[in-house]
């Protein structure tokens, strides 16, 4: 009888020792794929600022452009014509001042000159890298022109709009 019990004994501990550690693997794996979420989310949301302050930067080129072009255009035709050299593309897309690396901009449709509304269209498109993430954000520009004598006292102080933020 003493026997018996000896042997029950061991078997009945492998299995509470193997159930234990059944728990504690899968609690591991648990922790394991919540950690490597929580880091893709992070740099999801690092990216994400990331191109947004490529954005903001590529807003003040904008703005450090058009300024010129206010200042050297002699009327309407001069303003207009003044956007179809590709310095001005130039000098908007450059972005390598600032510390965000592995940071481009583009724009990947033409600039379309709408003499109706009085206005400069294009979008702007903003790609950051970084190892085997991109993020890229689309935003769409809209330039008034300054020598439009409709334009509200609002408008002729902030000429410059950028609207319709998409992430791709």
């Amino acid at each position: 009888m003493l026997r018996k019990s000896k042997g029950s004994i061991l078997v009945t501990t492998v299995i509470i020792f193997s159930i234990v550690i059944i728990i504690a693997m899968t609690s591991i794996g648990v922790s394991y794929n919540n950690l490597s979420i929580f880091n893709l989310d992070y740099k999801d949301e690092t990216l994400k600022q990331h191109s947004y302050g490529a954005m903001e930067i590529v807003h003040s080129n904008i703005l450090r452009e058009v300024n010129l072009i206010k200042e050297y255009a002699i009327d309407e035709d001069d303003f207009y014509i003044s956007f179809s050299g590709l310095s001005f593309m130039n000098n908007i897309k450059y972005i390598s001042k600032c510390n965000i690396k592995n940071a481009s901009a583009s724009i990947p449709s033409r600039i379309s000159i709408n003499r109706e509304e009085k206005s400069i269209n294009f979008e702007i498109l903003i790609t950051i890298k970084d190892g085997n993430y991109i993020k890229k954000l689309k935003s769409k520009v809209k330039i008034l022109n300054p020598f439009n004598e409709d334009l509200s006292t609002e408008d002729k102080i902030d000429i410059v709009k950028l609207y319709d933020y998409k992430e791709i």
